[in-house]
């Protein structure tokens, strides 16, 4: 067992005693109470509602999504008169729980919904398309809906339901935390009686999430009719073990210095790659490219590569690249402070001091092929670099996950001690999450510029967009396609950056 899994153990551990320690005192002061009194915080709900409604309208109206509404959906809502509220259920997302609650705030407060059935909840609701004054209905009374059940349940039953009703049944939460507490118990008691614990299961779960991770690009490049040619442009970002017969295709951003270094370790023990400075390890491991069996290796190693949110990605490149001047990034300052002077009427030389994280974004966004300064590997779309419609990969990993990854790669690799030399592990730095500092900065149009230019990353590497079905996917590409044109007609005005 290793001593960082030994450290998380211990970790877990501690997060349990602590779990059941909070719920002990929540069951213990529920037993001196005769009912709780929930007060919600419905202005923090009430602000996420009417931002997400103005990205729902933005969204329809980029989009052009069609602004009629078909029949099917008058057959999904419910109706109170009394409140005169609309519910628009949507079955998978806690749909019958919403209508044993729509019941209790309607005709029936005091039936006890818990002993009903499914169906007599679904046949007691009043439904919109049976009544006759539907589309006065419709036009005058409040309407809703549920994206995320667990979110909105809360500021909806508190805004439409009396607070007695938590009282009447606080009994059974009660017993949902007698039983978490028994289950939190028996959790505990497993994990002192654990002397050791292999990441087996880990391991699997990363051969299982990349093998899925492999169909889905095959099904992508297959639905979108992706280029399956480009297999030598990727060679020039591929590095080779003959002792193995393995390759590694890097893509900046994405723990590639991290996964460099352990390539050293890994080929040449005797270095010493702590030492060494980043520029030196980047020309230390031999190129695909520069091999003259290139064709031979390609085909017949195993190879591998790692992935990354394109968000996250780019936002850790202008991070590392452009947001601050320093020694080591200064000639990124200059090569693209030096493009963007050429948007503008008034060039500033000292542009590339002042690169804000909304010209990055306009700047690599541009429709087309783009300048070389554009495309630059560290922000250029993943899939041009390792070309995965060109090339069968025996595993693709994710960053997110890059712990479980990295470790089921050594083992992979027979490089198990190095599991805890592993640079990267112990850094993680997640900006997909969406930082306000800097996302926050983007018009929906930038957003949707940048989604148009980095489509090809989102769908071949299951980030945001369901291929399911094969039309859905070709209205976004169409959507995309008019986008880029108008963009591309406009050519970008002066001012523009």
């Amino acid at each position: 067992m290793s001593k960082s899994f030994v450290r998380s153990w211990r970790t877990v551990k501690q997060l349990l005693i602590a779990t059941l320690l909070l719920l002990s005192g929540a069951l213990f002061l529920s037993w001196n109470r005769e009912y709780v009194n929930f007060q919600w915080n419905v202005e923090n709900s009430k602000t996420r509602s009417d931002a997400l409604l103005r990205h729902v309208r933005n969204t329809c109206t980029t989009m052009r999504f069609p602004n009629k509404m078909t029949n099917r959906a008058i057959h999904h809502m419910v109706y109170d008169d009394e409140r005169k509220v609309i519910y628009c259920f949507i079955p998978k997302v806690a749909s019958t729980s919403w209508k044993r609650v729509f019941v209790l705030l309607t005709r029936h407060p005091k039936q006890n919904v818990s002993t009903m059935t499914r169906h007599a909840v679904h046949g007691t609701l009043p439904f919109l398309s049976s009544d006759k004054n539907k589309e006065e209905k419709l036009r005058t009374y409040k309407k809703f809906m549920v994206r995320l059940p667990l979110e909105w349940s809360r500021e909806r039953i508190g805004k439409y339901r009396m607070s007695a009703f938590f009282g009447r049944n606080w009994s059974t939460v009660k017993q949902l935390l007698g039983a978490i507490l028994l289950l939190l118990s028996a959790a505990l008691l497993v994990s002192w009686s654990m002397e050791c614990e292999t990441s087996v299961v880990e391991a699997e779960d990363a051969k299982t999430r990349s093998d899925a991770l492999e169909q889905h690009v095959k099904e992508v490049c297959k639905t979108m009719r992706f280029p399956d040619t480009g297999a030598s442009q990727a060679l020039d970002h591929m590095h080779y073990d003959d002792v193995r017969k393995v390759i590694y295709c890097f893509i900046p951003k994405v723990a590639s210095t991290s996964w460099k270094k352990m390539w050293l370790k890994m080929t040449q023990p005797r270095r010493n790659v702590s030492a060494m400075r980043r520029g030196a390890i980047h020309i230390s491991l031999p190129l695909l490219i520069l091999d003259k069996d290139k064709e031979k290796k390609l085909k017949t190693y195993k190879k591998f590569m790692v992935v990354r949110h394109p968000f996250e990605r780019v936002l850790s490149a202008y991070r590392d690249k452009l947001e601050y001047w320093a020694r080591h990034n200064h000639l990124f300052h200059l090569m693209v402070g030096k493009e963007l002077n050429k948007y503008r009427n008034n060039p500033n030389k000292k542009e590339g001091d002042n690169i804000t994280f909304t010209k990055y974004i306009r700047f690599i966004s541009q429709p087309g092929r783009g300048t070389p300064e554009q495309r630059n590997e560290h922000w250029l779309p993943m899939h041009e670099i390792c070309h995965p419609c060109a090339i069968q990969y025996d595993f693709i990993g994710k960053y997110e996950n890059l712990k479980e990854d990295s470790e089921y790669l050594m083992k992979w690799l027979g490089v198990t001690d190095l599991m805890d030399t592993f640079p990267a592990a112990t850094r993680p730095f997640h900006a997909s999450r969406y930082d306000p500092k800097y996302f926050g900065q983007l018009s929906h149009e930038e957003i949707m510029a940048f989604h148009a230019k980095y489509l090809p990353d989102f769908l071949l590497f299951d980030y945001g967009n369901n291929i399911s079905d094969s039309h859905d996917v070709s209205e976004i590409v169409h959507q995309t396609e008019d986008i880029e044109s108008e963009r591309a007609r406009s050519q970008y005005p002066q001012e523009a950056f």
